[in-house]
């Protein structure tokens, strides 16, 4: 089985045209071209590997996307990453964030579990998957790294990890204020105030940002008290304030407060009926989903998010090294509620509080110089205080629990379960490089890590007679994850690596399941290869690579009872490949693919559906099914002309098009709970006056309307296994303006 696959994906390799895969696909941070050639490709300046580099010289995957593109296409939140980047998917179920990359990530909605790739947040890992699919303004870029980050990013990078890295004060005066109106009753406005206070040292940088949108889907039951009129709504303001000062001994401090918050109806998670089952709602009521993508019955809905943050970085010279250090501290705050029957009757609600604070400190030294050993040594201290309360009051029929009952007679359940938790982390890491030649390097990473999580829960289904306070839950994670790799500059523009690397997800504890045992911790085993080289003077670009991962306890979300639990796979493999090119044909045409290949499989799982009733079905042998939230392939185009379309001004168009292979939402791999193979057109456009202040922007997005699912959420057998659906956005525009002063 194992050559089989590999032969797939090597197969896949070469049909792309190199060692497959990964590089910028954005527009990033840019260097001075060379002026022998008015055409290149620029170079990408990021701070994946704790240094600034260039993205060519760096000898692993990484892409890179930057706020002001994000920003004219109206793309700022964490699901539109995947219109952008291969082997990359995003799913929201039940409000809470799930970004995958190279098929891992987030499978579990509920307090005690982890996300399986690392959220940072301007160098500040970020423990709550809740707070952090929040709108992404003033961002300067977002780095995007692919495959495990144990030894770097430490805890939970297992699949990769995401850095958001806001825009720093300028030394110079910049401001900007944008005003964007669209369908949907879209209305935004963003912008900064940047640059020096006083004639000293001190830069700062004021930063807005409001959005307002009615809402995609229609609620049928608008009206009654309570019911929202429209969900997929938005209505969000954010504000960041920085301060920035260059140090009399060299070296410089950042600091860093901002507030996020948003309160609208929230999204729209729509009951679709299951072929051949009735739903407790219909037996009882008669009345039936109306299984339609932009309409729902929902007798409530709203969803508050709100997030703080204080941050403080330093980055100050040591002798010849470089200190870097960085506190961070985030309150998050999140309450949510939906109709969970998609009926007239008020037969089901499913509600969440969650509330966090979530502290983080890192400091690092690195080497400087240019000798030939390049190192760095930091060490990481973070803490989550997190509570949580889920509640779920249902009618479900009696003859679930009393065989012969008749079918509609009702029986009223209300679950109320929860608990405070606390996370406490400690790791020491180290990084080294030793240039053995002009062409060949070494590198090796290393970390261990300390992580303690404790529980005290509490769960209460009155009907059943379930009253428990005061249960205790304890676990202890060690993890020692390393790197190893090579790499070969044969040439000025070609580069070759190869590494091994593993990474950990932390055990979980199922707060307010009462389980007395914990969710095993999670591991990774991965290789991969990988080339980036440059041709024709810069003006081809083509990344690629490939990869093979093993994985051991796996986490993934089950449906036990009637709350939501992680439970463990065995045996998996991820294996891949993936391809970016970047060609400039002519001035000011950028032509940009991407491609990416996932086979992820389980080499050994036996699980149960979750089916109507209390009971759950018999054990299938899932052994060979595809990993759920896995695209096996995916591919990304992006196309930019830039042209004068008269003597004074600039103009752009572009179009994206990002294709996905079918995607199952659950490990039993059924039709009825996947999307089908489809892709999504986003056209773009823009004009600004060469010298002038101003920039008109403009982009409709899914420009052939194709209804497809984000997410799926199954419920408890005894609310007869239902289905809830997350769809993305159907088609929609907007026009902005951007006026600098």
């Amino acid at each position: 089985m194992g050559s089989r696959l590999w032969t797939t994906t090597s197969r896949a390799a070469i049909l792309a045209g190199a060692l497959c895969a990964t590089t910028s696909l954005a527009w990033g941070q840019t260097g001075a071209p060379n002026a022998a050639s008015p055409v290149q490709i620029e170079e990408v300046v990021v701070t994946a590997a704790r240094r600034e580099t260039t993205l060519q010289s760096l000898p692993q995957s990484v892409a890179v996307l930057t706020g002001d593109v994000q920003r004219e296409r109206g793309q700022q939140r964490l699901e539109d990453l995947q219109a952008a980047v291969p082997n990359v998917s995003f799913t929201n179920t039940s409000n809470a964030s799930q970004l995958y990359i190279r098929g891992v990530g987030n499978t579990f909605i509920n307090a005690g579990g982890d996300p399986g790739t690392a959220f940072y947040q301007d160098g500040a890992y970020v423990s709550d998957p809740r707070t952090t699919n929040t709108s992404l303004f003033d961002v300067e870029r977002v780095e995007i790294l692919r495959g495990p980050q144990g030894a770097l990013y430490g805890r939970n990078a297992v699949g990769g990890a995401l850095n958001v890295i806001s825009a720093k004060p300028t030394t110079t005066p910049e401001e900007r204020v944008d005003a964007v109106v669209g369908d949907y009753g879209r209305l935004e406005t963003e912008g900064y105030v940047s640059g020096p206070i006083g004639s000293g040292p001190l830069s700062g940088r004021l930063s807005y940002q409001a959005r307002k949108l009615e809402g995609y889907t229609k609620n049928l039951l608008a009206g009654r008290p309570g019911a929202p009129r429209r969900f997929d709504d938005l209505d969000s303001h954010a504000l960041r304030a920085q301060l920035a000062s260059d140090l009399p001994s060299g070296g410089r401090l950042n600091l860093l407060a901002s507030w996020y918050r948003e309160d609208e109806a929230g999204p729209a998670l729509g009951v679709v009926s299951t072929p051949g089952i009735v739903y407790p709602a219909q037996a009882l009521f008669g009345q039936t989903p109306t299984n339609e993508p932009r309409a729902v019955k929902a007798t409530v809905g709203s969803t508050e998010l709100e997030v703080a943050t204080l941050n403080a970085r330093l980055v100050r010279p040591v002798g010849q090294s470089t200190l870097t250090a960085t506190v961070n501290y985030r309150d998050g705050l999140q309450d949510f509620l939906n109709d969970c029957d998609g009926v007239e009757a008020d037969a089901c609600r499913y509600s969440t509080h969650t509330s966090s604070k979530d502290y983080y400190a890192e400091a690092y030294l690195s080497s400087g110089g240019e000798g030939p050993l390049r190192w760095i040594v930091g060490a990481t201290y973070g803490r989550l205080d997190q509570s949580q309360n889920v509640q779920v009051p249902w009618l479900t029929q009696l003859a679930y629990l009393s065989p012969g009952a008749p079918t509609n007679a009702s029986f009223p359940i209300h679950y109320n379960g929860g608990g405070k938790l606390n996370v406490e982390s400690i790791a020491a890491y180290a990084d080294l490089r030793y240039q053995l030649s002009p062409v060949w390097a070494l590198s090796a990473q290393v970390r261990h890590s300390r992580t303690t999580k404790s529980s005290d829960e509490y769960q209460f289904i009155p009907t059943f007679g379930v009253g428990a306070t005061g249960f205790r839950n304890h676990l202890k994670n060690s993890h020692t994850p390393f790197k190893l790799g090579i790499e070969g500059k044969l040439a000025p523009d070609i580069l070759v690596y190869a590494s091994y690397a593993t990474a950990n997800k932390d055990g979980a504890i199922n707060v307010g399941a009462l389980q007395s045992s914990t969710v095993a911790p999670e591991e990774v085993r991965s290789f991969e290869i990988g080339e980036k080289a440059s041709f024709f003077d810069r003006r081809l670009q083509v990344n690629g690579a490939v990869f093979s991962g093993r994985y051991e306890d796996l986490q993934i979300a089950q449906v036990i009872g009637p709350i939501a639990a992680l439970s463990n796979v065995p045996k998996s493999t991820i294996k891949g490949a993936e391809l970016d090119v970047t060609l400039l044909p002519a001035s000011g045409l950028r032509l940009g693919l991407g491609l990416g290949y996932l086979d992820g499989r389980f080499d050994q799982f036996i699980n149960s559906r979750t089916i109507p009733g209390p009971l759950p079905a018999a054990p299938s042998d899932l052994s060979g099914n595809q990993l759920p939230n896995i695209a096996k392939w995916s591919a990304n185009l992006d196309t930019q002309y830039k042209f004068s379309p008269a003597a004074g001004y600039e103009a752009s168009v572009g179009a994206q098009y990002a294709w996905r292979s079918r995607l199952y939402f659950n490990e039993f791999n059924d039709l009825d709970n996947s999307q089908a193979a489809g892709g999504v057109l986003n056209l773009s456009a823009s004009l600004k006056a060469s010298d002038g202040p101003w920039r008109l922007y403009g982009y409709l997005n899914n420009v052939t309307n194709r209804t497809y699912q984000l997410g799926t959420t199954i419920y408890s057998g005894l609310l007869a296994a239902e289905k809830a659906v997350n769809y993305a956005a159907p088609r929609h525009s907007a026009v902005g303006l951007s006026y600098a002063f």
